[in-house]
């Protein structure tokens, strides 16, 4: 079954929702100070204190942070503070990064913004380096998602090709996930924009929504 991330959590009352509904994966911006779901390592790790402290039941959930093009350091250091089981990429971070990272012990997921064929031949030298490539749509100036902009699913299908875990991202809502789903077979599709009534803010209906569509693709 495709597991469901829900992306740019940024208050509690949410993502205990989302735990209550099993969902996989929770997201946190740690990048990009000007986008609406952003939040600062401090912030973040707040929070992700108060969600590892629920019950044992509902601690299945991973928490995934998102970086773009921050220093290893960084990344590290809040993978330590943010209690943080995966890391998502989503600048122009090169193979041996990736591979540091992920020698480390942590799940590595690179986002490779999907705009041509060579969009999808940047993909190869990721292939072994990193556990999920995270396909997201392209945007000429912007690389950190969560701009509601569809996915090209043509090419979404070549990169399924490589025979890696994907997470599909770009646009999506509980009107085209099913559909999505039913076309790529991701491992995982990832949602911002889709289950929130305006920047920044998740609506438990929305995201409910979402989750039903998800669960009964065939």
């Amino acid at each position: 079954m495709t597991r469901i991330k829900i992306c740019g959590i940024r208050d509690l009352a949410i993502a205990r929702y989302c735990l209550e509904t099993r969902i996989d994966y929770l997201g946190f911006i740690l990048s990009r100070p000007e986008t609406p779901r952003f939040l600062t390592i401090e912030q973040a790790a707040s929070l992700t204190t108060a969600i590892k402290s629920t019950s044992d039941q509902q601690t299945n959930t991973r928490l995934v942070g998102v970086f773009v093009d921050e220093p290893s350091s960084f990344v590290q250091n809040a993978i330590t503070l943010c209690h943080l089981d995966a890391v998502q990429l989503h600048g122009h971070e090169p193979p041996d990064y990736c591979q540091r990272l992920r020698d480390e012990g942590i799940e590595v997921w690179k986002a490779i913004p999907l705009k041509d064929q060579l969009s999808v031949n940047e993909m190869e030298p990721y292939l072994g380096v990193v556990d999920v490539l995270h396909l997201d749509a392209f945007h000429p100036t912007k690389r950190s998602g969560g701009l509601g902009l569809p996915l090209d699913l043509a090419l979404a299908q070549k990169a399924a090709l490589f025979g890696k875990p994907l997470a599909l991202s770009g646009g999506l809502t509980s009107q085209n996930v099913r559909e999505a789903i039913e076309l790529i077979r991701p491992a995982i599709v990832d949602v911002s924009s889709g289950v929130e009534i305006a920047p920044g803010i998740k609506d438990s209906t929305l995201i409910s929504d979402f989750i039903d569509q998800v669960r009964s693709a065939a």
